[in-house]
């Protein structure tokens, strides 16, 4: 049986039950009663959590979803290779007319454990026999908002449509919705950015898959300046007290575990150059992610500008790997839809995927492994010297 997710309701709106400083004792009550079964059966500490009923927490709902939280997430000890010890004793016992201590004791002579150790590791993989392994729990704090973040994703597994609608640090989380192959729009509307998700409840099949990839995007939404998050989501039976659909709502500020800082670097090769070109220049400045470029309905993230801090030029600096001429020429025609005059492709030698070579009338850099910083700041020093679009060329 799933456990309920814990959500109140006002109208069609989904309100979600976060925990809170509140929920801290019975919490820590529920964290103790985990540690003190370390090294027990799972079937133990099942006995130990029926007995633990606590009125501080009054959501019937919030209970369970915690319990449940730490069973999933507290790790298992395996102590020796269950399946291995399985068939040396079942061979002895087949083999031997001896007693059941006796095989252990010999099973265990040639495993080289004790009896008790092989007697503990033979179905120690088996649900119920598992045992708690070593695990040093969050804080409460923490505790607390992994718990408003898995309640959230539980909500978000049955959407149907998300709409994102970000106010500053937007590209970490548009890259990750096309990475994780999200299907969405995204456009620019009144200076924020709006990402239009569909949900895995609009899709025939692999639901569970897209709705843990769905889920994974909520934790970055803590790192935007702003955010706005509006859903519509379906709830399976006997999770809604309201029927069939509603309304969730996460603002700016929603108690929920953020991811790890996203990098600000897409890969080793950009952070270099970035580095380099910081080194051996102050004619130039460098600015890493620039604010996206509307294009049409849609949004172009340039990799660079550089900036001449002497006049109001800019060029921006696209570094390309693998590459096609259509896709060379399907990425100027982007640049030349938003009036980009200054382009710079940084091109990798070696992942030309086609025997056709590079449209004419591109500043192009090519490189391997390193890009030459020194060749980029000769061409933007010709692009200052000429005044001419580099795209127009």
């Amino acid at each position: 049986m799933p456990v309920p997710i814990p959500f109140d309701t006002c109208g069609q709106e989904i309100i979600p039950c976060f925990f809170s400083e509140a929920d801290h004792p019975f919490l820590r009550s529920l964290l103790e009663c985990f540690s003190h079964m370390v090294g027990e059966a799972e079937r133990t500490l099942e006995e130990a959590l029926v007995n633990l009923e606590d009125e501080r927490i009054t959501n019937p709902r919030k209970r369970l979803w915690a319990r449940e939280h730490l069973w999933r997430t507290w790790p298992r000890a395996i102590p020796e290779a269950p399946r291995r010890i399985r068939r040396a004793v079942f061979l002895a016992a087949a083999a031997r007319d001896t007693d059941r201590p006796t095989i252990l004791e010999k099973c265990g002579a040639k495993l080289k454990l004790s009896a008790s150790q092989v007697e503990q590791a033979l179905f120690a993989d088996v649900p119920g026999e598992r045992r708690l392994g070593k695990y040093s729990p969050p804080s409460l704090n923490e505790l607390c908002l992994r718990l408003n973040l898995s309640i959230v994703q539980a909500l978000l597994a049955g959407a149907g449509r998300v709409r994102l609608r970000l106010d500053g640090q937007a590209r970490p989380v548009v890259r990750h919705a096309r990475l994780r192959g999200l299907m969405c729009t995204v456009e620019k509307q009144d200076g924020k950015t709006v990402i239009d998700i569909s949900g895995p409840y609009s899709l025939f099949r692999r639901t569970l898959v897209y709705g843990r990839r769905l889920g994974d995007i909520v934790p970055l939404l803590a790192w935007c300046d702003r955010f706005w998050l509006d859903a519509d989501c379906a709830v399976g039976r006997g999770q809604s007290p309201i029927g069939s659909a509603g309304s969730l709502r996460l603002r700016t500020g929603a108690p929920i575990m953020p991811s790890s800082q996203p990098k600000h670097f897409d890969s080793l090769l950009e952070e270099r150059f970035a580095k380099d070109f910081c080194r051996a220049t102050r004619d130039w400045s460098l600015v890493r992610e620039p604010e996206p470029l509307p294009l049409g309905n849609a949004l172009l993230f340039p990799d660079f500008v550089a900036r001449d801090r002497h006049s109001d030029l800019e060029c921006f600096i696209e570094i390309v790997g693998f590459w096609t001429p259509d896709y060379i020429e399907r990425k100027l025609r982007q640049y030349r839809q938003v009036k980009v005059q200054n382009l710079i492709l940084c091109v990798e030698e070696l992942s030309n995927c086609s025997d056709v070579a590079m449209p004419p009338g591109v500043a192009v850099i090519p490189f391997r492994r390193r890009i030459k910083v020194a060749a980029v700041l000769t061409k933007l020093g010709e692009l200052r010297g000429q005044g001419q679009s580099a795209l127009s060329a």
